[in-house]
């Protein structure tokens, strides 16, 4: 999906959506946990067309350029390609240990 203009649309739990509220968390989605400055548009909860439709077009309008950088971020994040069998090789030394 990287590369491709993103919005992030989901609705929480109604419990986990009050807790989040509560402490502050302001994004759930991964890249935006990852990149400071949450680069994805993330709409929660209310996912009815006139809270979705602005976001949306201007992903699409914005579209490869936005997804670009989006892209290039998140590979100074994650490294080079391979980074989920890295991460997963380094839990298992962890366990080993």
């Amino acid at each position: 999906m990287v590369g491709c203009p993103q919005v992030i649309a989901g609705a929480l739990h109604p419990l986990s959506a009050v807790l989040a509220r509560r402490f502050g968390v302001r994004t759930v989605g991964l890249p935006n946990l990852l990149v400071p400055g949450s680069p994805v548009v993330e709409v929660l909860q209310d996912l009815s067309v006139t809270k979705l439709a602005p976001p949306l077009r201007a992903a699409l309008v914005e579209g490869a350029a936005a997804a670009s950088v989006l892209r290039e971020t998140l590979g100074g994040v994650l490294g080079p390609p391979g980074f989920g069998e890295r991460a997963a090789a380094a839990i298992a030394r962890e366990w080993a240990s």
